[in-house]
């Protein structure tokens, strides 16, 4: 998922492969983390956590 502020974009974006094994189940996935980041939003907790791979 590319969530627009993230990635200086002006829409929020679930991106897949075409054919790929359960892609309803992985976008509605990311659609229920978006809804996560924007509930946190309106309570003024949302945080952002990032990963490399020194720290994966």
């Amino acid at each position: 998922m590319l969530v627009a502020e993230y990635r200086n974009i002006e829409t929020h974006t679930v991106q897949y492969q075409p054919g790929t094994p359960f892609a309803t189940y992985l976008i509605m996935h990311e659609l229920g983390h978006l809804g996560l980041i924007l509930e946190a939003r309106r309570a003024n907790e949302n945080q952002l956590f990032t990963s490399n791979r020194r720290h994966e």
